[in-house]
């Protein structure tokens, strides 16, 4: 089995499915964290992500059986358009940035954004990788909580290498998308079926709107009069109108 190949693990009957993005700068270590986390494995020498590696690893939150679909995205500008396509429908998604590398932390803000135009994605969580290298470090941790922030993102660093905090930042996302999933569930339950919802401490009250009974309209046809005509003598025997208020050379 080589660095980059696939792995795929057969999950006991999931309660739900998640689609969760891994991007960022080439060499920032995406893959390595992705290996650290799914087989717990770091390799010295990897190869550069050619579009794109997928891999599935079965997570527990709570109760919840949580099957996760991690798509290692390739970094390099050459696959940008390829791989954006795989934004859609993401659930969840880790930016990675190198620590050591300016450029690489410029680019996160990009990378945030490309995410945001082509998915809905709800989740983010940007990363600090190779804090093993933190004696090399060029952008404090403070820079990283800033921009985090700025872009409503969670923020944790890690190291693939050594393990740091790799297990912590995947299973603090995971279980954040499922929540935000439990929640769209919950709201789309209620508004089909109404009645009020306990989101936590919050109290989600909707409203079905009354059904406004259906009123067939029936056109109904001029009724038609048979009508008798008389004609009366051409000289009117009198000039007065009879009771119904009509002369009576009128044809009636």
């Amino acid at each position: 089995m080589t660095c980059n190949s696939f792995f795929r693990e057969t999950p006991a009957s999931p309660n739900n499915i998640i689609k969760l993005v891994v991007i960022g700068d080439s060499g920032a270590g995406k893959s390595q964290l992705v290996s650290r986390f799914v087989r717990d494995q770091f390799c010295e020498e990897p190869e550069a992500t050619v579009g794109l590696d997928f891999a599935v690893k079965t997570v527990k939150v709570g109760d919840k059986v949580i099957r996760v679909q991690i798509w290692d995205l390739a970094g390099k500008n050459m696959f940008r358009n390829l791989t954006s396509s795989y934004y859609r429908e993401a659930a969840a998604a880790l930016v990675v940035y190198d620590i050591t590398k300016v450029r690489s932390f410029e680019n996160a803000s990009r990378w945030i954004k490309d995410l945001r135009s082509y998915s809905g994605c709800d989740v983010t969580m940007l990363v600090g990788n190779k804090l093993d290298l933190r004696h090399q470090r060029s952008i404090p941790s403070a820079e990283g909580i800033k921009l985090a922030k700025e872009q409503g993102a969670m923020f944790i660093e890690t190291s693939a290498k050594d393990s740091t905090h790799v297990r912590k930042a995947f299973h603090r996302l995971v279980e954040q998308a499922s929540d935000t999933l439990a929640k769209k569930k919950q709201l789309e339950y209620g508004v089909e079926n109404g009645g009020g919802l306990q989101h936590g401490s919050d109290a989600l009250n909707v409203t079905r709107p009354k059904e406004v009974p259906q009123v067939t309209v029936v056109q109904q046809q001029p009724k038609k009069e048979n009508y008798t005509f008389r004609r009366v003598a051409q000289t009117c025997l009198t000039n007065t109108k009879d009771a119904c208020g009509r002369m009576p050379c009128c044809f009636y």
